[in-house]
């Protein structure tokens, strides 16, 4: 279906095409196809091109479309964002809100987010106060699904009261966002109203001392989400320096400025498992601040089972057990939620005591080593360490018995979880289904044991025609590509 603007949008569209001189027909006169087109493609040499006797532009720009977009109908997402930025306007301020389910999956993952939040008061205390000084820079580091992104979101809504101007987040998870550092710069400038021609496009070092002067003289809050995508490296080795592919030198460069400058209004919110070691000659030490994030304090672990509908209360005999599950995880966040999944399941109907009584001993062992650790540790930074690699293969240990359950007790909701793991960003569920074709309604069931499970969420995509779309967490998914061989192997 795509997008299509809605009537102040459409009075946008026409103001800022009749101040650029553009005809309502493009076949008389192509800019509005040419400069689109650079958008789509700027890679391709000239345009238009010809081909056999006629003229090229790239796909989705047509003068049918261009019309179509000017009344207000709905023509492809990626056309519709290309002319608006051509017209130097911001897409989201032009589309209707009606057309477009990629608003309202974001507001949806808010939510959730937002739901599931308890605790962490004090650290967002801390962090704020930081922030409203000279940190300008805040990188807050730690391993998957330990909550980064949802400390992320709390601290935004502080200082969005606060007088900062929100920016919708770079999520370099995300396969659609662009990650070369030009492309990210014109799309900031182009969405704080500034214009890009296509000859600045080729000139990042230009880019680069524009976006700077806007950050510094404006109140703008940036969220830069999963940074490690940026960084050469892996989960297991640590991540390094910026990648060539994504202008590096140009990431660096602009941290660098960023931090020396004298002043700055603006404030960026960066997450990331890892944070380059280029860093560390960074200095400006006042201005920036890295924050590692652990688990959650007992009580807040309390605070999220009980968010799950699972009985919490001091003369409940759950909170003994509750309180030896979070102490084995180190209250990381994710792993909880999967473990209160199946306490919640048709298997315990929330019952944490027969819960126990079947799995503890999973427990009991996870303490034994844990004990062990202490002792070995007492004298070194072995805690540290295990932050980001041990626990998060304790995690990983720990979502792997789920999937192992999950197999016993629902075979197909597994299945469909390891053919899910295949994409990267929020689809239809329909597309998890093709290679086992479920019919609709089982296709529903199996997606419900899953989301009662807290294995898949609300993702947020460029679909535009379906009524939701749903993604894993890239930890549970990391687990599900693993068993996807086997899953394939036993068919």
């Amino acid at each position: 279906m795509g997008f299509k603007a809605d009537r102040q949008g459409v009075e946008k569209i026409r103001q800022a095409m009749q101040e650029k001189g553009w005809q309502w027909d493009a076949s008389t006169n192509d800019a509005p196809l040419i400069e689109a087109s650079k958008i789509l493609e700027p890679n391709e040499q000239k345009w238009p091109r010809e081909y056999q006797g006629k003229i090229i532009y790239a796909q989705g720009c047509s003068n049918e479309n261009w019309q179509r977009f000017l009344k207000g109908i709905s023509i492809g997402n990626e056309a519709f964002k290309a002319f608006c930025q051509a017209l130097e306007l911001d897409w989201e301020n032009i589309v209707d809100p009606t057309s477009n389910n990629q608003l309202q999956k974001r507001q949806e993952r808010a939510k959730f987010l937002e739901y599931f939040w308890v605790g962490r008061e004090q650290l967002i205390n801390q962090l704020t106060a930081k922030l409203k000084e000279n940190c300008r820079l805040l990188v807050l580091t730690g391993i998957t699904g330990i909550g980064k992104t949802s400390l992320g979101y709390q601290l935004v809504k502080v200082l969005e009261i606060e007088g900062f101007q929100r920016s919708k987040p770079l999520d370099f998870e995300n396969d659609d966002t662009t990650k070369d550092f030009t492309s990210v710069a014109a799309e900031l400038l182009i969405k704080w109203h500034e214009k890009v021609t296509p000859d600045e496009r080729k000139q990042p070092e230009i880019l680069l001392n524009r976006l700077l002067y806007k950050l510094v003289n404006n109140p703008y809050l940036l969220q830069i989400e999963s940074l490690e995508i940026l960084l050469e490296g892996n989960k297991d080795t640590g991540w390094n320096n910026f990648r060539d592919e994504y202008q590096g030198e140009f990431w660096v460069k602009f941290f660098q400025k960023l931090l020396a400058a004298p002043e700055c209004q603006s404030r960026i919110i960066v997450t990331s498992q890892h944070f380059p070691t280029q860093s560390q000659e960074w200095g400006y030490a006042e201005h920036w601040c890295c924050h590692l994030l652990e688990g959650l304090e007992e009580f807040e672990q309390l605070g999220l089972f009980e968010k799950t509908g699972i009985e919490v209360e001091a003369v409940s005999p759950n909170q003994l057990y509750l309180k030896r599950i979070g102490a084995a995880y180190e209250g990381h966040p994710l792993a909880l939620l999967v473990i209160a999944g199946e306490i919640m399941s048709e298997s315990f109907f929330g019952d944490v005591v027969a819960y126990w009584e079947k799995w503890g001993h999973e427990i009991k062992k996870i303490e034994k080593a844990q004990q062990q650790e202490k002792i070995e540790s007492e004298k070194d930074n072995f805690r540290l360490q295990r932050y980001t690699k041990d626990l998060r293969q304790l995690v990983e240990k720990r979502i792997g018995m789920t999937f192992q359950r999950l197999l016993d007790d629902f075979p197909d909701a597994y299945k469909l979880l390891c053919f899910g793991a295949v994409y990267r960003r929020g689809v239809p569920q329909e597309a998890w289904n093709k290679g086992l074709k479920y019919g609709e309604e089982y296709l529903q069931d199996m997606m419900d044991v899953l989301f009662d499970r807290y294995l898949v969420e609300i993702g947020e995509t460029g679909y535009m025609d379906v009524e939701e779309v749903v993604r894993q967490h890239n930890l549970i998914r990391s687990v599900a590509l693993t068993q996807l061989k086997k899953c394939k192997n036993r068919r």
